[in-house]
């Protein structure tokens, strides 16, 4: 299974880079979320045409920005159906998306597990400030790669974080300037997810503007970079 942030920021997206999607490629092509900046990357790593489905963690703007455009992109060049996986929020972006004639909707809840080929896609909770979840993606080898989605540290987090090989996590800020009432976690919480479990940590959704605390504080993990590939 190989991984490929083509946005990792969060909020808004810095200078040429983009905001959460995340590329994953087993023996199909799923995108996680979809957010801004992040179409035009695309053919960086494979064609809109070739997309076996996108799973959306929440209705954000900085998760789903793209996917509004990519509506044209289906009716202009397309012409087909992309699957999408989402929740059945009650909010207008659901309700863009859901009454695309571009998009084959389904509506996924925690607790569903969706497989699409022999890649198994595991719906998870997350705790956020608006209905969220998370995702782990189980290959035929048996790796699991875990996306936290935007959340609080919890149990059930560091329990979801298990038996991942690596965990996709949200890392919004350094622990030192990060609100104790904001609803995503710190690198310090990432830090001690993967002292608990002895998992690998990607940082990802980094607010634009504490990127160089992150990445002190996650050491020796890493903030995942845009455009590079990572084996999980």
């Amino acid at each position: 299974m190989k991984l490929t942030a083509l946005g990792s920021m969060g909020a808004y997206p810095e200078n040429n880079s983009g905001t959460s999607c995340y590329y994953v490629e087993s023996d199909i092509k799923l995108f996680f979320d979809f957010g801004s900046n992040v179409l035009s990357k695309i053919n960086k790593v494979t064609s809109v045409e070739d997309v076996d489905g996108i799973f959306i963690t929440h209705f954000h703007s900085d998760h789903i920005a793209d996917l509004l455009v990519l509506r044209y992109h289906k009716f202009y060049r397309d012409g087909g159906r992309t699957k999408v996986y989402m929740l059945n929020t009650d909010c207008l972006e659901k309700d863009l998306i859901a009454n695309s004639p571009c998009f084959d909707v389904h509506f996924i809840k925690v607790g569903d597990v969706v497989e699409i080929g022999e890649t198994k896609i595991e719906v998870v909770s997350a705790y956020h400030s608006i209905e969220c979840v998370g995702y782990k993606i189980k290959d035929s080898n048996g790796r699991v790669l875990y996306y936290t989605g935007d959340t609080v540290k919890s149990v059930e987090i560091v329990d979801n974080a298990k038996n991942a090989d690596v965990v996709l996590c949200d890392c919004f800020m350094a622990s030192d300037v990060i609100s104790k009432n904001a609803p995503h976690m710190s690198a310090k919480d990432a830090i001690e997810i993967a002292n608990i479990v002895g998992c690998k940590i990607l940082g990802t959704h980094v607010y634009p503007d504490c990127k160089a605390g992150v990445e002190k504080e996650i050491f020796p993990f890493e903030v995942i970079e845009e455009l590079k590939s990572y084996e999980i």
